[in-house]
Parts: structure tokens; sequence; C-alpha cells
């Protein structure tokens, strides 16, 4: 909900804990013996001084939040991340409100976040797509260097942007990533612990070529809701559903824990045993079913250790003569280059 209110008087709505919790995401130091309105107070003063130096660093979901609450609407389950950083700066506030819970936005927040919109939509739109074509470079490679990101961002951008401004965006663009963190100069998958390790491997390939990201790439994946999700997906989350309970957020996490293994040294069969194991499925059907999806998600999706590549991508990539040779044992590393066991791989297509 909207709200005309003053900001220091939504503010009153908090409980000290929740006033410290602000201070502490504006990096806000020495306020551990404030009282309340002390507390509100300083927040009123770090956001008067503050929101001119954070609004050049936020993106169009931002501004879709701010913009669609003043008219009423609740749309953060569309754009959590950004939805979870405005409320952990204090701009937008969630809480019990005479009994209920309730979103709100002061009218001071909302004027200063429509005038700088209206004088700075280009770059708006420049940290938006920025935004995006990280979030896509993560889902297709796993991990890369800060420096190779921006790199490939300022070719993709054809130099129309300097390269120092692109870095000093960087940690905030990453902060309002959904998928993506960062570690020792890596940009990394939120949830791939052995990031190092991976990034070794993958320099290593030498004969894979790094799939380049093109503009039709990043337009499909924005207009999909910024996923690489196959159709299979819905077939997939049929099957699963009468063991997930309808529970949409295990499901989403019961996904994530499949890309994470077959984009990454592990097979199929790996997730399949681990989900029927954690799930008590014993009937062989809804396991071949299952299966036989994730045979073409595995075929189709990027993978990591492709280099962003999909599998039925490398025939292409290799375009080479078939000579024949010695044969290729079950246990033997798969000669695509996958750097799995040939039975695990390759054998089955």
């Amino acid at each position: 909900m909207s709200n005309k209110m003053e900001y220091k008087d939504l503010l009153n709505a908090y409980t000290v804990s929740d006033l410290k919790n602000i201070l502490k995401s504006w990096e806000y130091t020495g306020y551990s013996k404030y009282k309340k309105n002390e507390l509100i107070d300083a927040i009123e003063d770090t956001v008067n001084s503050s929101l001119s130096h954070l609004l050049p660093e936020l993106n169009l979901d931002h501004f879709t939040i701010i913009f669609q609450l003043y008219q009423g609407k609740n749309v953060f389950n569309e754009f959590p991340e950004a939805a979870r950083r405005l409320i952990e700066l204090g701009l937008i506030l969630e809480g019990m409100i005479d009994g209920q819970k309730q979103v709100l936005l002061s009218n001071e927040i909302y004027l200063s976040f429509n005038a700088f919109y209206q004088q700075n939509q280009d770059l708006i739109a420049f940290n938006t797509i920025l935004k995006d074509y990280l979030e896509l470079s993560i889902e297709m490679y796993g991990v890369m260097t800060e420096n190779e990101f921006v790199e490939d961002f300022y070719v993709f951008n054809e130099g129309a942007i300097e390269r120092e401004v692109i870095q000093n965006l960087l940690p905030a663009v990453i902060r309002n990533s959904s998928n993506s963190t960062s570690s020792k100069e890596f940009i990394h998958y939120f949830r791939l612990a052995e990031f190092e390790k991976v990034y070794l491997d993958l320099s290593q390939k030498h004969e894979i070529e790094r799939k380049k990201i093109q503009p039709e790439m990043l337009q499909s994946f924005v207009q999909n809701l910024n996923s690489l999700d196959h159709e299979c997906f819905d077939s997939v989350k049929q099957q699963m559903g009468k063991y997930l309970k309808g529970d949409e957020q295990l499901f989403n996490q019961t996904i994530d824990e499949m890309r994470v293994m077959m984009s990454y040294n592990h097979s199929m069969s790996d997730f399949l045993h681990l989900f029927s194991k954690k799930h008590e499925i014993t009937e062989m059907q809804i396991l071949k079913d299952l299966a036989d999806d994730l045979i073409v998600i595995n075929n189709e999706l990027p993978h990591w250790e492709l280099k962003g590549n999909a599998p039925v991508e490398l025939v292409s990539l290799k375009n080479q003569p078939v000579i024949k040779g010695e044969k290729v044992g079950r246990n033997d590393l798969c000669p695509c280059g996958s750097g799995k066991k040939y039975k695990k791989c390759c054998l089955v297509k």
C-alpha cells in the first residue's frame, strides 16, 4: 500500500532493533547507545544525505517497485532481490502497523525516486542491462574473475561505457543480483562453494571455447523473466509436486540443487539418487519419467564445465571429421571434453 505519512512518523512504528538494523545497512556507526528518537533522527539524516549517492546504483527493478507501490500495488515477488535491498535500507518500511502487516512508502522517498528517474533514465537503463548481463553470465559460466566480466561487458556494450565506470558500479550490481556473489576478486554463482576449483578446471579446458553472449541471448533471458529454464522444467515440476507438497520455495531450491549438480561435475543419475533418497521415492516409473526430462534439460541447458555451452552445441563447435581410433572404455574420460566418465556422458546419447 502507499502512504502519505511523513517518513519519521512511519519509523515510529518500528522497534529499536529494527531501527538499528536500518542504520547498519547504511554502514552508520556509533548508534549502539542511541534511544529510539535518536535512531529515527539518525536514519532520516542518513537517508537525506545518502540517498543521492545511492540512487545512481539502482536499476529499473527498484524503481518499478517504488512506482507500483505508490499506486497501491505490491510487486515484491517479481523483484525479490530489489525488494530486499529497499527494505534493508529502510526506503520501504515493512512491519506491524495497527495490528496488521503492511508495506509502507513515504511520499518523500517516492518524490526523490521520481525526480531522479525523470532526469536519469539512461543511467537507470544502463544499470539494468549491466545487472541482466551479470545474471546471464553467471547462469552460463558459473564463475569468472571481476576483470573478465568488466572486459566482456565492455566489448558487449561496444565500448560505450568506460571500463572504470563498469568496475565502480560492479559491487552494487552484484549486491542487487539474484544469483551472483563475489569473493577474492571472483564473481560466482551464489551457491557455488568451490568456485576457485571450478574456475581452475574451466581454465584448463582449452579445447572448448567460452560461449559469447549475444544481444539476442540477453533479450531472450530478460523476456523469459531472467531464466534459462527449459520447458521440461514444467513437466519436472508436475512430477515432483506430490513429493514437494506444492511448496514453491522447496521446488525452486530442488531445481537449484539439480542445476548446480548437472552444470558441474555430477551426472543426472547422481541427482536422481539424491532426490529419490531424500523424498523416499520407490516408484521406478516416476524416476524414469524424471530421467527422460532431465536428459533433455541436461543436453540443452548451458553447462559451467562446458564454458557456457550446451552439450548439444559441442558438435558444431568441434566440427571435425570422425576418425576411427581406439575404443573408449565406459570408465574412461569422455572424449567430448566434459571431464565426466564416458558412461555418464556421451554413452547415453
